[in-house]
């Protein structure tokens, strides 16, 4: 499936590295209102969280940024109604819209789905926890 990223603050940021580790999705549009394709390839680029961090290619081109060959367009829309999605699911990472009536804007300017990943007050939460075994480094 197809993901677009609402906010890529360091929660949009991380679920973008994990979308790059993995087959099984795709980014292809991020949304983040008054920060350019190039601030935002230089957040990703510059916070650092790990050594597969290290490995990411990234460029700006016309308005998005390509990582690691993959192009993801940048959008910088204040109202979720107004952005272009053309994706299967948005993760909703800015906090601004944790309600299913404020989130429900995604829905409208085209994706199927949309996952909170902030506390909501209203709408079905569900815990995921993740299990990695310990690196040889850990011992």
């Amino acid at each position: 499936p197809t993901v677009g990223i609402n906010g890529f603050g360091r929660i949009g940021r991380a679920v973008l590295r994990e979308a790059l580790s993995s087959s099984l999705v795709r980014v292809i549009s991020i949304n983040y209102p008054h920060v350019s394709a190039e601030y935002a390839a230089y957040l990703l680029l510059n916070e650092t969280r790990s050594d597969k961090d290290r490995d990411l290619k990234v460029e700006v081109k016309e308005g998005a940024i390509v990582v690691n060959g993959q192009f993801i367009t940048v959008f910088q829309k204040n109202d979720p109604v107004s952005i272009p999605w053309k994706v299967t699911y948005v993760v909703e990472c800015s906090g601004m819209y944790t309600t299913q009536d404020r989130a429900s804007g995604h829905l409208a300017s085209g994706a199927s789905r949309v996952v909170i990943a902030s506390p909501s007050a209203d709408a079905p939460t569900y815990i995921c926890l993740l299990y990695t075994s310990p690196s040889p480094r850990d011992s």
